[in-house]
């Protein structure tokens, strides 16, 4: 008797065994998995935070420089750069503060009396990766001041008014790939670099269009510093793609796939 129940007891165990470890594997998983997240989330608010605190703290972007001390004012913006930036940057994200695995676009508001919105500004990217090609987005704002000078036509004894700077920024395919390009061209202008190569999943199919200098996946499509050459077919299929990019210069890189 004691024999059978032990042929019986066995395989029982055995079974609480495997469901153990399946219930243990199940959980380290999930908290992998939670942890990635958790890093994917901070990763995108930080490089948001990034951008923000580049564009009002830097005096290549948009903070306003002392004339007294030749020194940039955090957090003040110089309302000529902002009409210079609205107008000249209207479908990229400026230089001073470009990011080549994230697309963004920017708004400052100028706020007055009772919260209405008196003058706003905008630029960078227009169109963002959607659907499956969309890997992450986020939207952050900071408070900012506006410095107007003395002579200006909304303000011609100078003033400083109180702003509100808000950033979308967006992880996914169009902007891995188009800032894979952006990259490329940029190294090969400032000639640190003449060929570069990476590795992309897509999800859909990419569409160049050389008469705009446009890079499409699905319904977006972003502007690219430098005309592509041999890929007016793009990418017709999902998949894996290595791909590598040789500058031609002036402004023409070499796609090979």
């Amino acid at each position: 008797m004691k024999g059978q129940t032990g042929y019986i007891m066995k395989p029982m165990m055995l079974i609480a065994v495997i469901i153990l470890l399946i219930f243990l594997l199940q959980t380290l998983y999930s908290g992998v998995a939670k942890e990635r997240l958790a890093q994917k989330n901070l990763d995108i608010v930080s490089t948001g935070t990034n951008v923000l605190l580049i564009l009002a703290n830097s005096e290549d972007c948009l903070a306003y420089e002392s004339s007294v001390t030749q020194k940039a004012q955090g957090i003040i913006l110089d309302i000529q750069k902002l009409d210079e930036f609205d107008v000249y940057n209207d479908n990229m994200e400026p230089e001073c503060a470009r990011n080549y695995e994230f697309g963004w676009r920017v708004d400052v508001e100028q706020i007055g009396q009772g919260g209405a919105i008196e003058n706003n500004w905008d630029f960078g990217a227009k169109e963002f990766s959607d659907g499956v090609a969309l890997n992450n987005e986020i939207r952050l704002w900071i408070p900012v001041a506006i410095k107007y000078p003395e002579g200006h036509h909304n303000c011609p004894e100078g003033c400083t008014e109180l702003g509100k700077m808000s950033i979308k920024l967006v992880n996914g395919e169009l902007e891995n790939l188009a800032g894979f390009f952006d990259w490329g061209c940029r190294m090969g202008q400032l000639g640190r670099m003449s060929s570069f190569s990476t590795e992309l999943k897509i999800s859909q199919p990419v569409k160049y269009k050389p008469t705009q200098n446009e890079l499409c996946i699905g319904r977006s499509c972003r502007s690219l510093i430098c005309h592509l050459l041999y890929f007016d077919e793009g990418l017709t299929s999902e998949g894996t793609y290595e791909l590598t990019v040789n500058y031609q210069g002036p402004n023409k890189l070499l796609v090979g796939k």
